[in-house]
């Protein structure tokens, strides 16, 4: 990626990393009233909204989430322009790795809602701060959790050779690679021969053991010095 893309990138994390702490502050407000499961607004660019405190702590998950992804992104953006080995193919990753962090931390909050807590609880009962740890933790490692999740699940639901995406013609996996053909098609014993490099280079020393007595040579067929690998006419 050139020097306007990536100061380009560069601006625009900069910007969501303030919207998403802008829109944290203003939040906070309406969660400290969900605390005593009391109804909240907040207004977000001149927009006011009325929430339910349900709402209000499924809207904290997800900002707090996001911010988590957030920071994940930052550091891998931060380390990769760094080295200058940041390519733009990756900036579909930057963009989407936020929304991936929020989705799977509203999974997490669903599960943990419904798996610990009854349905006649109201939201009182839920520390605030602890889903909001929790939330941030997944998003900022949504890419381990994801890898982790998978292994599990194909471990648990593995399928047959040749079933599920063994049996789809356009896996993203590479197949195996298999030789087709070789030119020549037979080489004799004894026979290594390779292109010399353009403008010559250094001959690679090989051992070939010939019976029990082990031979030095390199790859043009030269015999070598055993302690040096230099070739020898």
């Amino acid at each position: 990626m050139n020097g306007i893309g990536k100061l380009t990138l560069g601006v625009l994390l900069l910007g969501l990393g303030a919207v998403l702490l802008y829109l944290l502050l203003t939040l906070w407000p309406a969660v400290e009233a969900a605390k005593e499961s009391r109804d909240g607004s907040v207004t977000w660019f001149w927009q006011h909204l009325d929430l339910s405190a349900d709402a209000t702590l499924l809207l904290l998950v997800i900002v707090v989430s996001a911010v988590g992804s957030y920071v994940h992104v930052t550091v891998s953006f931060s380390d990769f322009a760094g080295n200058r080995q940041l390519v733009s193919s990756w900036v579909w990753w930057y963009i989407l790795r936020v929304f991936v962090g929020s989705s799977l931390a509203t999974l997490f909050y669903f599960a943990i809602r419904g798996g610990f807590f009854s349905n006649t609880s109201d939201s009182a009962q839920v520390n605030v701060y602890g889903i909001a740890a929790l939330s941030g933790l997944v998003g900022l490692f949504s890419k381990q959790a994801t890898d982790k999740l998978r292994e599990i699940f194909d471990t648990a639901f593995r399928t047959k050779d040749g079933y599920g995406d063994d049996a789809r013609s356009d896996s993203i996996a590479n197949p195996a690679p298999t030789l087709e053909s070789s030119e020549p098609a037979r080489v004799g014993h004894g026979i290594l021969q390779v292109d010399p490099e353009p403008g010559g280079g250094t001959s690679v020393p090989l051992v070939v053991p010939v019976g029990a007595v082990e031979r030095h040579t390199d790859v043009n067929g030269r015999d070598a010095d055993p302690a040096s690998g230099a070739a020898r006419s």
